[in-house]
């Protein structure tokens, strides 16, 4: 068996985790809020007197909570797409969706029922992004994953 090295085990210790794009990004977008939090009036006098000791708060929670979230959701999606790579090519691509809606739906459904309303304000913008977001976002990404996964490698859909 062929010596194995570090890299080979652990590939993504050796890769960069943001671009510089993604970083200038985030950092124009964090001096625009605090540019906001800084303007006279922009803020009540009970959150200035306690900004700083938030502000600490809030980049640790950052700071802890966001590679937590990106383990997770990497693990998360990496598990889901193998599988689905090595036992759901008998499933039909269409059906198999609904069912994993359908699940999905009375699971959320019955989180829904505790802690919501279920007052909805039927306005035109509403209903065009529930739209945007059902037919474009969540089920045509979700086919079009899963086509991807039927037609080709696992690894080379992940790397998109």
């Amino acid at each position: 068996m062929p010596e194995r090295r570090q890299r080979d085990i652990v590939p993504w210790l050796s890769t960069r985790l943001f671009s510089l794009k993604e970083v200038l990004t985030f950092g124009a977008a964090f001096a625009v809020v605090a540019a906001v939090a800084a303007t006279p009036g922009a803020l009540d006098t009970s959150f200035r007197a306690t900004w700083s000791a938030d502000l600490t708060a809030g980049v640790v929670v950052f700071l802890v909570a966001l590679p937590l979230c990106l383990g997770v959701a990497l693990a998360s999606g990496t598990t889901a797409t193998l599988y689905q790579k090595r036992h759901g090519d008998g499933i039909p691509l269409v059906w198999g969706t609904a069912v994993q809606y359908a699940a999905a739906s009375a699971l959320l459904l019955a989180a829904a029922a505790t802690t919501e309303s279920f007052r909805i304000d039927w306005t035109g913008e509403f209903v065009a992004a529930l739209a945007w977001l059902v037919l474009v976002l969540s089920l045509g990404a979700v086919l079009l994953l899963l086509l991807l996964l039927r037609r080709g490698s696992a690894s080379g859909v992940s790397s998109l």
